[in-house]
């Protein structure tokens, strides 16, 4: 392996090793070089390793064990990662397709809270976490875009300060994090995203809840959308 440039230094980390596995160098139940090796291999830090390891296993590319370290996943075979997502959104589509309804029942009402009853200081962050999200957007970068859009989503839902939407909210958002991880790897997807957000984001600014309602509901609508036209891809 080369050593990466400071340049998108995950990406480039995950396009390394899933060359590595995908060529054949790295066999189907082979394990994988510990993270101190690939620091040194490839000239980065080891949470750089660390979250490239996990971003692969949300991509079903290798299995993290623990105590024992990262190996290549039985069910990888010489594809790329694209076509492993859609396989992966195939699988996963009746769980997926009822996550979508209960969020479109649970964010249009979060929004329309959040509007009536967040304080100054929950606001702040929705609009400050919007703005990581919209420079991670420009980086397209999978990991920060992940956790923003995850921050972001949940931010509005405890700024309805409705203590059951927020325990709602958890669950989802917990089941919802590897759609996000795969969802945010086909760059058309980050492009989704990145509107709908300003556009919820400006209807609580305005403190406008009708409008609220709709931005939230577009971008559901957007994101269901995007699921189907990735397994739809043959």
């Amino acid at each position: 392996m080369l050593k990466v440039e400071k340049i998108s230094i995950i990406d480039q980390v995950i396009q390394q090793l899933e060359t590595s596995i995908t060529s054949g160098e790295y066999k189907v139940g082979q394990k994988m070089p510990s993270e101190v090796e690939l620091c040194r291999t490839l000239g980065v830090g080891r949470s750089t390793v660390r979250e490239a390891y996990r971003m692969l296993q949300a991509f079903g590319m290798i299995e993290l064990r623990p105590g024992k370290g990262a190996f290549v996943n039985a069910a990888v075979r010489n594809s790329s990662t694209n076509e492993a997502i859609r396989e992966w959104f195939i699988e996963k589509k009746a769980e997926l397709s009822d996550l979508m309804e209960v969020r479109m029942a649970v964010e249009p009402l979060a929004v329309k809270l959040a509007i009536k009853k967040g304080t100054r200081e929950q606001i702040d962050h929705i609009s400050a976490l919007n703005k990581k999200f919209q420079e991670a957007a420009k980086r397209l970068n999978v990991v920060e875009l992940v956790e923003l859009d995850e921050n972001f989503h949940t931010a509005i839902v405890e700024a309805s300060n409705n203590a059951l939407l927020i325990k709602i909210n958890q669950l989802i958002a917990e089941t919802f994090k590897a759609y996000r991880t795969r969802s945010f790897a086909v760059s058309e997807n980050v492009e989704h995203a990145s509107d709908p957000h300003n556009s919820i984001l400006d209807a609580i600014l305005q403190k406008n809840e009708a409008m609220g309602i709709q931005a939230m509901n577009d971008h559901l609508v957007i994101s269901m959308r995007d699921i189907e036209k990735v397994v739809g891809k043959g």
